[in-house]
């Protein structure tokens, strides 16, 4: 027999033995997850009370306009009107969004979430969580306006404010950086390095990168 069929066959074998084994190790994770599901659907509802939650400190955001009694105490210069608007716009939904609770739920999946708080609490934990988002993103939006029209000093009490609640949005950290890399910050840019925690192990890497290049 020709050696390069024998090494054909011994490919082909290697195959087989490889995709039954691949196959076996795919079904045991789906039994593992299907049945890890079966037991989070009767987990019992546990407290929720003392989770811990967000609460948005008002007086630690700078603020434009006066909504709901606060008052403006780190006014814009003189911007185009768009753009004030939309901070205008961040501002009164921060405000609003304070009122609700909000839970950092990141890295939970919905089945995790059954398995440690019960099934009965999924959709109102759901809930909170999706307030975590909208507070990230509107944070991280409020920041990158603030930072495009020169006010630093606002955009940086924005931005870090939101890197202290744990929110993971590289343009939150990213233009953190250039603020403290324009002030000379380098205790600021190290500390930012620290808070990547927040990002999962394929995102932390490449946002230090973009932070320590800036």
């Amino acid at each position: 027999m020709p050696i390069f069929l024998i090494f054909v066959i011994l490919f082909a074998i290697w195959i087989k033995y490889e995709t039954s084994k691949n196959t076996q190790i795919e079904s045991k994770a789906n039994a593992d997850f299907f049945e890890r599901e079966r037991q989070s659907n009767f987990t019992r509802k546990a407290d929720i009370t003392n989770l811990d939650y967000i609460t948005i400190d008002i007086d630690q955001l700078p603020f434009i306009g006066t909504y709901q009694g606060i008052s403006s105490f780190n006014p814009l210069q003189i911007i185009d009107s768009s753009v004030k608007n939309e901070i205008l716009s961040c501002e009164k939904s921060v405000i609003a969004l304070s009122s609700k609770k909000i839970l950092n739920l990141n890295g939970l999946s919905n089945t995790d979430i059954k398995m440690q708080y019960g099934a009965a609490n999924l959709q109102i934990l759901i809930q909170y969580d999706e307030n975590f988002s909208k507070l990230s993103r509107l944070l991280a939006k409020w920041g990158s306006l603030l930072f495009e029209v020169g006010e630093l000093i606002a955009a940086e009490q924005v931005l870090s404010y939101a890197v202290s609640c744990k929110c993971d949005i590289e343009d939150i950290f990213i233009n953190l950086a250039k603020i403290y890399r324009h002030n000379g910050n380098e205790l600021g840019i190290s500390d930012l390095v620290e808070s990547c925690s927040c990002f999962d192990n394929l995102r932390r890497e490449n946002i230090i990168n973009q932070i320590t290049s800036v």
